[in-house]
């Protein structure tokens, strides 16, 4: 169940970014000869600047169905997928031990 809830969110993550990047190159195709441009934006570290949807040229539905969408999917567990993983792992492993008897498994015959 984990393993498919952490799969619909990648790929919502994935499409969401798909998106967003189709229409960041739609919206900085190559302007009009004797059009002005905008510089481009970097941002300093927490210094980011806040537009609505609209202002960026972006569909707000499909903007809060997207959010929905991945904070729906979002992991219960460590965000910190390598402290996650470690995680379950070990307690994959002590629950064979317990399973077993309490007997550790090596993988050679019975």
């Amino acid at each position: 169940m984990k393993r498919r809830i952490a799969a619909a969110s990648i790929l919502v993550i994935t499409l969401t970014s798909l998106a967003i990047s189709a229409q960041q190159r739609t919206a900085s195709a190559p302007a009009a000869p004797g059009a002005r441009s905008q510089p481009t934006y970097f941002p300093e570290r927490f210094e980011w600047q806040h537009r609505r949807p609209e202002e960026v040229g972006m569909n707000a539905a499909l903007v809060t169905e997207a959010i929905k969408a991945a904070t729906s999917q979002e992991i219960a567990g460590n965000k910190d997928l390598t402290l996650e993983q470690k995680s379950s792992l070990e307690n994959k492993q002590q629950s064979e031990v317990i399973s077993r008897g309490g007997k550790q498994h090596t993988g050679q015959g019975k």
